[in-house]
């Protein structure tokens, strides 16, 4: 089971022991169970591939040529509560393409709401054509978005291609928690709402875990990546 104490909220977890000034309350002390972490850690400015994942399928967008439907799979350890879900992701945009084009800063945030979905697993992929297994949309506020770093003015960044961006990270706390069961595998995809923006959202590439996870390309095709994105499902 992969767990940890809430440190913020207790003094003496994972450190020297320390005598809080008051008893901490009865809810301080349950441990946070991981359903999985693959979070890139916040000194790595390294990993800075984005894969466009998006809520904009009637709009072509900066980069139309590119699918816009990120899904990475999970297999839950031990059966579990989801309430939270975070990721790291960020914006692209356009730099001119041409030699000799001049650089632009990165995007400015510019989402409406970022859609989170879980499927089921048929045979090794996400049934997404069937009924998600859970569905929720939250606003930005509540994804929590918190700037990390950026490329700075540059004509280069965003997986390998002329553009630019910025990165984020996320956290929401789902309305209603979502139940997964020990050893049964997963689907999860977050896509942002960035419809009339002319700015790109893309999900973060992550720590290692599988290397494996599907997008949606051109003409509905599901195609396997050998990378694993950025989230983590956590109990609190």
């Amino acid at each position: 089971m992969l767990a940890m104490c809430i440190s913020v909220a207790v003094a003496n977890c994972g450190g020297t022991e320390r005598t809080p000034s008051t008893a901490p309350s009865a809810v301080s002390m349950v441990p946070v169970v991981f359903v999985h972490y693959g979070f890139n850690p916040a000194d790595n400015q390294a990993s800075r591939t984005l894969v466009p994942s998006e809520n904009n399928v009637n709009e072509p967008g900066i980069l139309g040529f590119v699918a816009h439907r990120v899904f990475d799979d999970f297999t839950s350890e031990v059966t579990a509560i989801i309430r939270t879900v975070s990721w790291q992701g960020g914006y692209c945009a356009g730099a001119g393409g041409f030699p000799g084009a001049p650089p632009i800063s990165p995007p400015a945030a510019a989402e409406r709401s970022f859609q989170i979905l879980f499927y089921s697993d048929v045979g090794g992929r996400p049934n997404w054509n069937g009924a998600p297994l859970y569905d929720v949309t939250v606003s930005a506020t509540d994804a929590h978005e918190q700037f990390t770093f950026d490329t700075g003015p540059t004509t280069a960044g965003c997986n390998q291609q002329p553009w630019t961006a910025s990165y984020y990270d996320y956290a929401a706390v789902l309305p209603t928690p979502f139940a997964v069961t020990a050893g049964t595998r997963y689907w999860l995809i977050v896509l942002a709402d960035t419809r009339g923006t002319r700015t790109t959202w893309g999900w973060r590439v992550g720590r290692a875990d599988n290397n494996y996870s599907m997008v949606n390309g051109q003409g509905g095709v599901l195609s396997t990546q050998t990378i694993d994105f950025a989230f983590s499902l956590s109990s609190l």
